[in-house]
């Protein structure tokens, strides 16, 4: 199997737990759940990062880290150094910044005269922005939300495991 087509799966498969679990169990009961996932897609993607390696293939650590840093959150979330909930909090607040970021992105992209790109960017900056404003301050949306998320989470691993299965060899 080719590496591009092994890593669709294996993301794939990733997403399709991660969504169901977040739709799901939302933040009550995830810290055990999300703390499995986060351990297991930290080992398969340091497993996986170490296979390539072992083939030669030219990499970026990218691999590495974001195994070791999936692997950490994992267990940090089975000891109870952190929890779910701070860390959908830190998400949020992540995802507001990036939001800021491309609508200024898109605002400078615009003003090189690139309509497409610019409008993206300042269009999913808004929404990015919109969303986690309003996670953060209407407390019923953010049970829609989670959802929401979780079910788009999960179709798309479906979408990464039917792509890795259409690919042609």
């Amino acid at each position: 199997m080719k590496k591009e087509k092994m890593s669709r799966l294996l993301s794939g498969i990733i997403l399709i737990v991660l969504g169901i679990l977040v739709a799901i169990f939302r933040e009550g009961a995830l810290d055990v759940y999300f703390g499995i996932v986060c351990c297991a897609s930290g080992l398969l993607l340091l497993i996986y990062t170490a296979y390539l390696v072992s083939k030669k293939e030219q990499l970026t650590p990218s691999g590495f880290i974001i195994g070791s840093v999936l692997l950490a959150m994992g267990i940090s979330l089975f000891v109870h150094w952190i929890t779910v909930a701070f860390l959908i909090s830190f998400i949020v607040v992540a995802v507001l910044g990036a939001g800021v970021g491309l609508v200024l992105y898109g605002a400078y992209l615009l003003s090189k005269k690139e309509q497409f790109n610019g409008f993206l960017n300042v269009i999913i900056g808004v929404v990015a922005i919109v969303l986690s404003i309003l996670y953060k301050t209407v407390p019923d949306f953010a049970k829609i939300f989670w959802v929401i998320v979780g079910v788009v989470i999960a179709v798309y691993g479906v979408l990464e495991v039917a792509s890795a299965f259409i690919e042609k060899k």
